[in-house]
């Protein structure tokens, strides 16, 4: 009887880092989980051991915990179908495959390598499919005892019924197979290393998978998992094919489009729930024209049956606008944990917690990811003596003089310098100096900043504080006498 629970799985082989539709994939089996109240399982296929790698499995593990993608099975917290690493699961594998030779289903393979090449060969030059051709299969006891002989360790191949099976797709719909298209397959390597697809098919229906949601580039496996869990005399899962995501171009999304990895994502700078929200969007709509949603949001909302089968299309323009808006609805703490990585913690104002704080809460709304924050914070950490010097000499005019003093006048007799507040002291300043805005704005910004641009005086002011403003006016004030 097939698992009334719905459990789907991301099976990531670690060969590499976590790229933009693995992360999608891995996503979208999350939110369906979410969703149904099921389970969502991690379980590394690592079987290919010359490319596999530790270092490659710890940035997975911590490309999803950053996206917030939690699983309630895994290689790092265990659970009830453990092990989830196919390395560690080889022994039953082993009895699947006995299983099969047993009934008759499966049977040993002497040939080598290049053989099975130059035959392939072959067939394609003759026009024939290209497909093992079975010689092995009625082999006499003789003969395999003189392969053996020879050295030749086989490989196990699952035995091939010709025919055409129609499997119903969640997003495709019905899709027809040909089994004449794969031929007699290996299942068992020659080194006892099982191939993806029968670790595949295995881990699935012992893991009591329901829902297998992968790239529709795996529609080919499809067919070689459906054999082998009907050769097992197993329940097979339910298959959504999600499409391909493409670049601009509408080739295959590789490095030439620019970032496509998750880890080069955080990198950059984005918010997590914003690469999360337009992965969300990579063949995917919640029915309506909403496309800015947080993580509660699209696992409330989701459903596979809102699933595009056409390619999607990698936006970074799009990807920029959904970060925008994220970075406006966060939380002061959550920016500061944000843009923390793209600061230099070496910097006088680096410790003023409360600083800070109010600096992301002022400039958050107008960044579109951490470093355009981090850049803008910057001009609060730096002391006096970071204060660019020669751009305030050339500051050193009467009425600069002038517009600072007069604005360190106004802003000492301020209780608490908000906008509102500073804003009316500027024009006090304006109003009392008679001199125009240019010479005004001008000095006061550089006397606080050393810049000639940045945020807003009033936001400057707010984010400084009124200690803080009025000492920096001061120290501009002074240097400016002394020469």
């Amino acid at each position: 009887m097939a698992p009334t629970t719905p459990r789907a799985r991301f099976a990531p082989s670690p060969t590499g880092t976590l790229h933009v539709g693995g992360a999608r994939t891995a996503l979208f089996n999350w939110l369906f989980a979410r969703h149904a109240g099921g389970a969502f399982v991690l379980r590394l296929e690592d079987t290919d051991t010359e490319r596999s790698a530790g270092e490659y499995e710890a940035g997975f593990l911590e490309d999803l915990r950053w996206l917030g993608l939690d699983w309630d099975e895994g290689p790092d917290i265990g659970g009830p179908h453990a092990p989830y690493r196919q390395s560690e699961r080889l022994q039953t594998y082993k009895y699947a495959a006995e299983r099969l030779l047993k009934d008759g289903k499966a049977y040993k393979c002497y040939c080598t390598a290049e053989e099975v090449r130059l035959r392939r060969e072959q067939a394609i030059a003759e026009g024939r499919p290209a497909v093992y051709d079975g010689r092995c299969k009625e082999l006499t006891s003789d003969r395999r005892r003189s392969f053996e002989c020879e050295g030749r360790a086989p490989s196990l191949r699952y035995a091939v019924d010709y025919e055409e099976i129609v499997h119903k797709d969640i997003i495709r719909g019905d899709v027809s197979f040909k089994t004449g298209m794969v031929g007699d397959f290996v299942i068992l390597r020659s080194d006892g290393m099982p191939t993806y697809n029968f670790a595949c098919a295995v881990d699935d229906s012992t893991m009591a998978i329901t829902h297998v949601i992968r790239g529709e580039e795996h529609l080919p496996n499809t067919l070689r998992q459906i054999l082998l869990y009907r050769g097992l005399g197993l329940h097979p899962p339910e298959f959504a094919h999600l499409p391909l995501v493409l670049g601009p171009d509408r080739t295959k999304l590789s490095k030439r489009h620019g970032a496509t990895s998750v880890g080069e994502m955080r990198r950059i700078g984005y918010p997590a729930v914003a690469l999360l929200n337009y992965l969300a969007l990579l063949g995917w709509s919640p029915g309506d024209d909403t496309e800015l949603m947080d993580r509660e949001e699209l696992v409330s909302r989701f459903s596979l049956d809102r699933v595009s089968a056409s390619p999607s299309i990698f936006d970074a323009n799009k990807l920029e606008w959904v970060s925008s808006h994220h970075m406006k609805t966060l939380s002061p703490e959550e920016l500061l944990e944000g843009v923390a990585p793209f600061l230099d913690d070496g910097r006088v104002g680096a410790g003023d917690r409360d600083l800070m704080m109010r600096a992301v809460s002022s400039l958050g709304v107008t960044a579109k990811k951490y470093p355009d924050l981090a850049a803008k914070v910057a001009v609060f950490l730096e002391g006096p003596a970071a204060r660019d010097r020669a751009l305030i000499d050339k500051m050193r005019s009467e009425g600069g003089r002038r517009a600072i003093g007069l604005f360190a006048e106004a802003i000492s007799r301020i209780d608490r310098p908000d906008r509102d507040a500073v804003r009316e002291a500027l024009a006090g300043v304006l109003e009392t100096s008679g001199l125009r805005k240019g010479e005004v704005f001008l000095p006061i910004r550089v006397a606080l900043t050393g810049r000639r641009s940045g945020p807003e005086i009033p936001i400057i002011v707010e984010v400084l504080g009124k200690q803080r403003t009025v000492e920096l006016l001061k120290a501009a004030g002074e240097s400016e006498a002394d020469t």
